[in-house]
This record gives C-alpha cells, structure tokens and sequence, in this order.
C-alpha cells in the first residue's frame, strides 16, 4: 500500500470485494462513486471499504456517464468528485442542471475536493435534495503561503530578475524592487485564507486593511493588527491589493476597469481565490498604462488558457494554479471529503455543508472561507 507523499501512478482503486473479502458481510453496504481519483488518502479509503462499497468512475464522457446513471450507478448514495486533477471529472463535465437531473434518485450527497465549487449547480441539488459540501480548511496555509510568495516576487520585481539573470544581463536595465515594509496591503474579502495571510503580512511589518460584507469581531481584528475599511477606502489606500473571495454570479469580473481606476496608481494586484474575479483585459490595459504596475496570479479566467498580454509581461508572475498543489494540502483535502463521506452515511449531516444549503447558519462556509463574501 502507497505511503502518503508518493505519487501514485495507478487511479483505479481496487473494488471492495478484491480487497478485503474477509471483512465482506451479507448486509448491502452503501455505495459511493468516486468521480476523479484520490491519490494521497488511498490506505483511508482501503480502510473505508470494509464499510462502504467504493466504484470508480469509468465514464469516458458525459453522455456515457449520464447512461451510466441510468443503470450501472443505481443506488450510488454519495459522490466523491475531484474537479481539480481527474481527467475523469473533466471528460464530464460540470455538474450543471442537465447532469444533476440525470443523477440516480438514490443520490443524497456529493462531496467536492477543493474550495470552490462554481461547477456545481447548487440549486439543482437542493430540488433534488442532495447535500454538497467542499473542502475549505485545508487549503488556508498553503494558499496563504502562496500569496505570500506573490507578493514578494511582484514586490521585489524577481520574475524580471530571474529573466535577466538567465539571459546574462545580471541586473542591466532592472527596475529596483519595493520593500514590503510600510506597505499597505489591502484584502478585498477576510476569511480563513485572509486571517493567515495578515499574520504573515504583519511579520514583513505590513499595515493591514480589509473589506468585507462581514466584519470581523472587534478581538479578533485586533488580534490580526487589520483595520476595516470602505471598499472605496481600500482601492484608494492600498499599495497591494490580494482578492479573497469566491467565484459566483455576483463575483463574476468584480474587479474591471471601473475598479482598477479609483486603486492608487501603481497599485500591485494579488489573486489566488478564482481568475473569474478579474477582468483579465482590462487588467491588462491597466498594466500597459501603469495603473497597475505589477500582478501576482496563481488564477486565471479561462484557465489554462491565458492573455497572451500577461504572459509577455516580465513585471507579472504567473503561476499554474498550484496554490494547493502540496502534498500535505491535497491529502487533507482528501481526507476531509472521507469524512465528510462518513459522516453524512452515519448521520445525514455533513461537515461542510455549502453557504447556499446552510442559509441559516451565521458562520457558515464562506463567512470562514472568505469572509461573508
């Protein structure tokens, strides 16, 4: 059996059947559909499976998936999908309206790796009464690094170094890089990655503002040395803007044109939450004026596809996604969506639950996550 921390080439998990036949019982046990893989908590899910009856999805597109829903995957009780590295998950698709509809009756819970779950249609599983829940915790100090990481790099202008450098120019004709010291650094949205990110910032000495629709108690602010400000107050103040929020409708492009002509100028933009957030064009005009003069992206808008004006940009760090992308982060990712799995087959409750399913909860998912957005 496969260790945490090793890659695991094989993603097919063998049936319950091929691995524990002396645990097996005449009692039916509930099933679950594994959409994607699970490559670090695999000894967790042999364990599981003298409980629970595991079957891979072996769909190879949506329209065989949706077959399969129809006759091979009847009685599934629970999903477990992986949207973000599944070639499988890809193949189908979103699980939009269309797809929630075709899901066998028996299906009461999915259960998503990963933070966002804008691929989900939240209000087709509620019609049809199926509960979904994400994975928000384990993701706040990886992420949190990461933006770290950005701001530095944008900061101390390293990607262009780094090009210099590799093209034998040493430092001729670089720009010289800001100190992070005394910078305001402004988050446009203050949740769990939000509360990680201001304790890192405050050790680089950095005055920490923030804007959400839910402020934080007057303690706990106090305790992140962040003062909340008007969003107004934020785009005007801030030498470096991090976006912490999630993507949905109303988040769509919510920083464009307009938004990024009341920031100061020369303001430096930070985004590891969602690539939908920005208007990837007009972030670029504002780049080319020196409205911006510098962005840090681990995001993008139609990822992997990327605006060729950012990837010609030496003052812009790009990253692929991989704010999460450790092996620690993805196996507790991983094994909060067992538990999740666990729980809601022992109680009918998940831990997780999303915002829209949890109306009324005050601190629910994305108050944590991101902080009332």
């Amino acid at each position: 059996m496969e260790q945490k921390g090793q890659i695991i080439k094989s993603t097919i998990l063998p049936s319950p059947s091929q691995v524990v036949p002396s645990q097996l019982s005449s009692r039916i046990k509930p099933r679950i559909l594994i959409v994607g893989i699970v490559q670090w908590a695999r000894q967790e899910v042999y364990l599981m499976s003298a409980k629970y009856e595991f079957e891979m999805c072996t769909a190879e597109n949506r329209e065989q998936f949706i077959e399969f829903c129809r006759e091979r995957y009847q009685g599934v009780v629970a999903i477990y999908r992986n949207n973000v590295t599944s070639d499988v998950s890809q193949r189908i698709g979103k699980f939009d309206k269309i797809l929630i509809s075709n899901l066998p009756d028996s299906v009461k819970f999915i259960c998503c790796y990963g933070v966002n779950y804008d691929t989900i249609d939240i209000n087709a599983c509620s019609n049809k009464k199926i509960m979904v829940s994400n994975t928000p915790d384990p993701v706040y100090n990886a992420t949190a690094d990461t933006v770290m990481f950005l701001i530095l790099s944008t900061c101390r202008n390293a990607f262009a170094a780094q090009n210099n450098l590799r093209n034998g120019n040493w430092k001729f004709g670089l720009q010289r890089g800001t100190n992070l010291a005394g910078k305001t650094l402004g988050m446009y949205g203050m949740g769990g990655v939000g509360r990680v990110v201001a304790k890192r910032a405050y050790a680089f000495r950095m005055k920490i503002q923030y804007y959400s629709r839910s402020r934080l108690d007057i303690g706990t602010e106090a305790q992140l040395h962040a003062e909340y400000v008007t969003l107004n107050q934020l785009f005007q103040t801030s030498d470096i803007i991090s976006l912490n929020l999630p993507l949905r409708p109303d988040t769509t492009h919510i920083i464009g044109q307009r938004e990024f002509s009341q920031m100061k100028r020369g303001v430096i933009i930070i985004n590891t939450s969602a690539g939908g957030l920005i208007d990837e064009q007009a972030l670029v005009n504002a780049l080319e004026s020196g409205q911006v003069a510098s962005a840090g992206l681990d995001v993008f808008e139609n990822e992997p596809s990327i605006q060729s004006g950012l990837l010609t940009r030496d003052n812009v760090t790009l990253l692929p996604h991989i704010s999460t992308f450790t092996s620690d982060t993805e196996y507790e990712m991983e094994l909060l969506v067992l538990r999740n799995l666990q729980t809601a087959l022992n109680t009918d409750k998940l831990v997780n639950l999303v915002k829209e399913q949890n109306v009324e909860s005050l601190s629910d998912l994305f108050s944590l996550a991101f902080g009332g957005f």
